[in-house]
């Protein structure tokens, strides 16, 4: 019984030492600026970047979508520089991207379809590796990092459109003449939520969103060992489940 105990103490120190170590670090380090700056991608900033974006191209287009350009989101938050390609399909008003994330730990690499609806819900269907460290209320992602086509994330857009009576309302376009103005508005509002939830508050000079206590707890369990591994496992299950469930049907 003692080694059963003195096992178990030994556990519950290495489960929890990244929530007790890392809290405060993360609290002290972490921010995110208050205004979203969307600026284009110049070709010879980041000719690899503009590259993989363009190879990305045809088989969105493919689909109906028109190129809007390449832009770049840099220093939102610290050490982390996003890349993308905007597309807008005019029938629907779906909008797709091809993304690079590039920070000092990962380089991460995905492609994206959003729409947002009449009533307020957005759906966001992608194959990125990585889960969103927030949920924002009436927007559902729903993640397939093993599906390469992007015709398939498509697909699986088109179908859980369909089988959701949230999603049956009219889509709402993107505005062709302002989407990144559109885009950057709806990153901001994305984030007032956090704070209204009690996650963000507003640093002393104002210029950006750091972390409450509350915050910094949910931003280490959510990205740490063990809580990232529990909560992946939950939510590609529950993803996996779903796309068997559109091959069955026929929509894959």
């Amino acid at each position: 019984m003692a080694l059963i105990e003195t096992l178990g103490g030994m556990l519950a120190v290495y489960l929890l030492a990244p929530l007790v170590v890392g809290i405060p670090i993360v609290k002290a380090q972490h921010w995110v600026t208050r205004r979203v700056q969307i600026t284009p991608l110049l070709e010879q900033e980041s000719p690899e970047i503009q590259e993989w974006l363009d190879s990305r191209r045809e088989a969105i287009e493919a689909e109906g979508f028109e190129v809007q350009g390449a832009y770049r989101i840099e220093n939102f938050t610290a050490n982390v520089t996003t890349y993308f390609q905007l597309y807008l399909h005019s029938e629907t008003g779906l909008a797709a991207m091809s993304v690079w994330v590039q920070s000092l730990a990962i380089s991460a690499r995905y492609e994206e379809i959003s729409q947002v609806f009449v009533n307020g819900r957005t759906l966001n269907v992608n194959n990125s590796r990585f889960a969103s460290s927030w949920r924002v209320p009436l927007r559902e992602v729903r993640r397939f990092p093993w599906l390469a086509a992007f015709s398939d994330l498509l697909k699986l857009h088109r179908w859980l459109v369909a089988q959701n009576r949230d999603y049956a309302s009219e889509g709402r376009p993107f505005p062709k003449d302002d989407a990144i103005g559109y885009l950057s508005e709806h990153m901001n509002h994305e984030l007032v939520v956090q704070a209204q939830n009690g996650l963000y508050q507003a640093s002393q000079d104002g210029r950006n969103w750091i972390l409450t206590w509350p915050g910094a707890v949910h931003m280490v369990f959510v990205n740490a060992f063990p809580g990232k591994q529990l909560l992946s496992f939950k939510e590609l299950g529950q993803n996996r489940d779903l796309e068997k469930k559109a091959r069955k049907a026929g929509a894959l």
